[in-house]
């Protein structure tokens, strides 16, 4: 007797995403998308410095990274302890080194402080680091430093979000990603000395950055499900100002994606969906594996036995040992996101 159509749909879709899940487990990935992105721009700036200058800064980037590391795990301690010797290193260097050695500090000081929930110093060190950017932006024609003011906002959207300011967050987002597709008018942060020309910084960085920030988005829609239609009406928002996106191709067939799912077109959205995993990462690892958790999330709640069949295979293999689970918690682990387990689980592991 032939299948029913909703079954053999769902089946067919099962066997694209298990597909595509597939290739990509067997491709080698690069390092985390954050750490190439700090690496970049870091090699970005250093030429225009000496070089026993270019090597304190060098040294005050490790000491960033061992900061970060501590307070990651919790460690704040040690991580205010590593980023007071690095500030001590930058003094021996030049005026122009220190103030890019302040730069970089103030903002790995604020996510120390905002692990320790002191949210409002946490506000006041990312306005320090755009300012320290803005001057060496306006004063020494560093214009790659826009990278790092996005980069930045990004980081603030993170603190609104922690605070519990959800829509706050979706909207310095949306901000950040207009600013990106050119409208100048759309930067979405006050209180600070100006930000720089995205012509001055090369287009891979700001798609990455892109990237990043939408990744952000749907982190924050797996955390408030009840609050995605909000969120992705605050995030569309950008739109309005940008209305072509064509810079953001991949930032933009994510949302598509995500705004199918919340209107409840089930077959539209699968069909979607699988598209979108089966053109690959493309520099957008949370978005591609947050696509996953979605569609998991979807068959868990269908009242179609098909649904409930495929979500039980489809978490099967995403759970097992090195698999999406895994790569998932070790991508948010490395991008200091402390909550990354409890995200992952809820999308793979209810």
């Amino acid at each position: 007797m032939p299948e029913p159509p909703d079954q053999h749909s769902t089946r067919q879709y099962l066997a694209q995403l298990l597909a595509a899940y597939e290739r990509v487990h067997a491709t080698p990935q690069q390092g985390p998308a954050s750490s190439s992105f700090d690496g970049q721009l870091q090699e970005s700036v250093l030429r225009y410095l000496d070089m026993d200058d270019q090597l304190l800064i060098r040294a005050g980037s490790r000491a960033v990274a061992e900061a970060l590391r501590h307070a990651r795990v919790g460690a704040l301690r040690q991580a205010r302890q590593a980023l007071r010797q690095a500030e001590d290193a930058a003094k021996s260097s030049g005026p122009l080194a220190q103030a890019l050695s302040h730069s970089f500090h103030a903002a790995a000081l604020a996510y120390v402080e905002c692990r320790a929930a002191q949210f409002h110093r946490a506000h006041e060190l990312l306005r320090e680091s755009l300012d320290a950017d803005a001057r060496l932006i306006r004063e020494c024609g560093w214009g790659v430093l826009v990278a790092h003011q996005i980069q930045v906002g990004h980081n603030v959207m993170r603190l609104r979000a922690k605070e519990g300011n959800v829509l706050g967050a979706a909207g310095t987002g949306a901000g950040l990603l207009a600013f990106l597709e050119g409208d100048d008018t759309a930067w979405p942060i006050t209180d600070h000395s100006g930000v720089g020309d995205l012509a001055a910084a090369p287009t891979e960085l700001l798609i990455r950055l892109a990237n990043q920030i939408m990744g952000e988005f749907a982190l924050l829609c797996s955390r408030y499900p009840a609050d995605n239609e909000r969120l992705l009406v605050a995030m569309e928002q950008h739109r309005r100002a940008s209305p072509s996106c064509s810079r953001l191709p991949v930032c933009h067939e994510w949302l598509a994606v995500k705004r199918l799912l919340v209107a409840g077109t089930e077959d539209a959205y699968l069909s979607a969906a699988t598209d979108f995993v089966a053109q690959g990462i493309r520099d957008a690892p949370v978005l591609w594996y947050a696509t996953y958790g979605d569609v998991l999330g979807r068959w868990r709640a269908s009242r179609r036995s098909a649904g409930v069949a495929a979500a039980k295979e489809l978490a099967g293999v995403l759970q097992s040992p090195g698999s999406l689970r895994d790569q998932f918690r070790s991508l948010l682990d490395v991008t200091g996101l402390p909550e990354s387990h409890g995200v992952v689980d809820d999308y793979l592991c209810k």
